[in-house]
């Protein structure tokens, strides 16, 4: 390159090396220069969008809670919510489309009549057209009905805080039905979340408008779920999106009927009748109680039960619950409606002294309902209801029996001592409580376990199985002061080895009380009923003692007292959660513990039933599934069938068993068999054939001599052929060979990928 391209570049060099010292010279003392003009705005850029929450995921469970709820003077309805998961962290993106909204007014008590109970009464209401196909139902009328929206105003506000105004204006509710609002009675609003995988939420706030109040205002929660889950586990109805009783108030008010039938669907109302069911009279004279729901389904409960005495009120009307301040309306606000939906054949318009009229003479309304029926009337409701049960119990408990003492000799022959007593008097002779006794005579029931479960056999149906292993009390001698000796010389069916088990019990006798008697009396069971008395059965507390047998002791010291555990697969408490007073039989055998029960229904018995073991094991387990028509007792069980810790401990499931592990045997076309354990307890719900008909040397595994009434389905019959292939004994004809340990517990013992507690729906 020329030397004049360097010399350039040296020139270049010499520049920059002396710019800092250009810029430093330039700063040092000069004055500041003026400022420059500021530059004309930009144009406003378009706004951006806002950042969209992201949605929460699914819980398990939903938790809410009302923040505000407000009327405005032009009569807005607006609600404010929070919604959480179980671990209350905030839920966001709630569809509109998964929440309904309802809105009721509570008109106090006296507000809409004289005696008039208090009352809920929807804004939001539509008018249901009556069927024009009569399989759809019998009525005639279209019907108002309570319902909810959700079309109003919603805002989700992104932090799990959500706003809905409603389209309903409580000032403008003229039709179908008008609603007078007024500021100064409690309203409540209430939020249904359900379906599309979402947990079910029902959430409901009651408040004054007029001064925002929640506490000390009027109400009327009168039930708890709570309560009702005593029976029914978990209350789900309309598909499970209902569960909460405070929720179902806003609908089920007395504004609402059901087109289909014609029913009232009242709350209060349409619950008394439900749970009457198979009693109401309209039902017994043939006709049915049914309701028709959503797309014209059809609900019957005709068939209903009621698993305890209907009367029973504080059963669901619990005055001890704090959530239920108005448990207490039962019985201080009696109306023709609630009375009438038990006693429905009652017409209050016309008099007693004609057929159904009502005793007190013609009624137009309620205003003196309380007059006659409230707590200081003449007749009140509480007294002739659960008062009458309070007077049974005091029956009940006027007589007592004790076993003292038992001997057993070298020759098969036993003698037990008893002691009987009366209102605390000793009974000097049993034809003098033989009157109060029903059906007379009682027994002392004796049964023998040599360690596989009781053996004694009984005769056929209708010859008296009882006194096959009993001893009548009237034979017994009576030694003074009340006691008695009981002897049996020889126990059709027994035969006592050198050791085992005697339980002694009482059978076949329940008490006649009059129920209106305050102090309880017994009375002479043919004593003629009139206004005063009532005679009613009831079952009193009969003991059980075990006594051990040991053959190494000669003579009288053959037989000592023992401190025996019998085996029951079931908790009597969690029976009574729903029943309350577990008895059975008051009509003739009185029992109400499941020892007495087993002195007749173990694994021994073969039952009246036809194919029917009468073991206890397969007879609840029949009776609660619903498995068989032909008893008396059938009906429609209220928890969902297979959450077995509704009556079980969870150590009385598992597999193998251990609570009744005996073969039972069962009447088939061809005679008696035996059937495995496990076989029975699982047949007696999953398989609707009598268990003693299935035979598995028959085509359709089911006995020939029943072939042409019953069979087996092709799910049932997969079924028997899933048992045989792990080892269970179906029509044997000998004990020993059904007396075995099935194979079930390999799959299905708890804990298993198809134990029990998965297939179930225990809770």
């Amino acid at each position: 390159m020329s030397s004049q391209y360097f010399k350039s570049l040296k020139n270049i060099k010499f520049l920059f090396s002396c710019l800092p010292l250009l810029f430093v010279l330039s700063c040092s003392d000069g004055e500041d220069g003026t400022d420059g003009i500021n530059g004309v705005n930009g144009e406003q850029g378009e706004q951006g969008l806002p950042a969209t929450p992201t949605p929460s995921p699914i819980p398990n469970e939903f938790l809410a809670q009302f923040t505000e709820a407000t009327i405005s003077d032009d009569g807005v309805v607006t609600v404010d919510f929070l919604l959480t998961n179980g671990d209350g962290n905030s839920f966001i993106g709630l569809s509109q489309d998964r929440v309904n909204f309802t809105l009721v007014q509570l008109f106090p008590e006296d507000s809409t009549g004289p005696g008039e109970p208090s009352k809920w009464q929807s804004y939001i209401n539509k008018v249901e057209s009556a069927p024009t196909d009569p399989a759809n139902g019998p009525g005639t009328e279209d019907k108002v009905q309570a319902t909810n929206e959700n079309d109003g105003i919603f805002t989700d506000n992104g932090d799990g805080t959500y706003r809905y105004v409603y389209t309903a204006n409580v000032l403008s509710v003229t039709t179908p039905i008008a609603v007078i609002y007024d500021a100064d009675n409690s309203h409540r609003v209430a939020i249904q979340i359900s379906g599309d995988g979402h947990p079910v939420l029902n959430h409901t706030y009651t408040w004054v408008p007029a001064t925002g109040a929640t506490e000390g205002i009027a109400n009327r929660d009168v039930v708890m779920e709570g309560s009702c889950n005593n029976c029914h586990g978990e209350l789900a109805m309309h598909g499970g999106g209902r569960t909460d009783t405070q929720y179902c108030v806003t609908c089920h008010n007395p504004g609402t009927s059901d087109a289909n039938s014609g029913n009232i669907l009242d709350f209060k109302v349409m619950v008394h009748k439900i749970h009457r069911g198979k009693m109401l009279n309209e039902v017994i004279d043939g006709g049915e109680y049914a309701i028709w729901g959503y797309k014209d389904s059809k609900h019957d409960y005709s068939g209903v039960v009621f698993p305890q005495d209907i009367r029973n009120c504080t059963n669901c009307h619990d005055e001890e619950n704090t959530p239920t301040p108005q448990a207490a309306n039962w019985y201080t606000q009696p109306s023709q409606e609630s009375c009438g939906s038990c006693h429905d054949n009652i017409d209050f318009t016309i008099a007693g002294t004609e057929p159904n009229g009502h005793p007190g003479g013609p009624q137009a309304d309620n205003a003196l309902c309380s007059q006659c029926h409230g707590p200081n009337g003449g007749f009140p409701v509480k007294d002739n209801h659960t008062g009458h049960l309070a007077n049974q119990s005091i029956g009940a408990d006027k007589l007592v029996f004790t076993i003292d003492s038992a001997i057993l000799d070298s020759g098969n022959s036993l003698a037990v001592g008893i002691t009987m007593m009366l209102d605390g008097e000793p009974v000097l002779d049993y034809a003098d409580i033989q009157q109060y006794i029903r059906p007379g005579d009682g027994y002392l029931m004796i049964n023998y376990d040599d360690g596989t479960g009781y053996q004694f056999t009984y005769n056929s149906p209708g010859t008296g199985f009882v006194t096959t292993n009993g001893v009548p009390l009237s034979s017994c001698i009576h030694n003074g002061v009340g006691k008695y000796t009981c002897t049996r010389a020889d126990i059709a069916g027994a035969s006592f080895g050198s050791t085992g088990t005697i339980a002694l019990t009482f059978f076949e006798m329940s008490l006649c009380v009059n129920e209106k008697a305050s102090n309880g009396a017994l009375t002479d069971c043919d004593t003629p009923e009139n206004s005063n008395i009532r005679v009613v059965d009831k079952a009193f507390d009969t003991p059980r003692k075990f006594y051990d047998i040991d053959r190494s002791i000669d003579g009288s010291e053959a037989i000592e007292n023992i401190d025996y555990v019998e085996i029951v697969g079931a908790d009597k408490e969690s029976c009574n959660g729903c029943h309350n007073d577990l008895s059975v039989h008051t009509d003739s055998h009185a029992a109400i513990d499941f020892n007495q029960c087993t002195s007749c229904h173990n694994a021994a018995r073969v039952s009246f039933y036809g194919g029917r073991p009468g073991d206890l094991k397969s007879h609840v387990h029949t009776l609660h599934s619903g498995s068989d028509s032909s008893h008396l007792l059938n009906g429609i069980y209220p928890d969902d069938i297979s959450n077995c810790n509704a009556c079980h401990s969870e150590d009385q499931i598992d597999l193998p068993l251990e609570m009744n592990s005996r073969a039972s045997i069962a009447p088939s076309g061809g005679g008696n068999v035996y059937i495995s354990a496990t076989a029975v307890v699982c047949s007696s719900c999953h398989i609707k054939v009598p268990v003693g008909y299935i035979d598995p040397t028959e085509p359709g595994y089911v006995n020939a001599a029943d072939s042409d009434t019953i069979s087996l389905s092709n799910k049932e019959q997969s079924l028997v052929t899933h048992m045989l292939t792990n080892g269970a004994i179906f029509g044997s004809a000998d004990f020993a060979t059904a007396n075995i340990v099935e194979a079930c517990a390999v799959c299905h013992a708890a804990g298993k990928d198809k134990g029990i507690d998965k297939v179930h729906n225990i809770r």
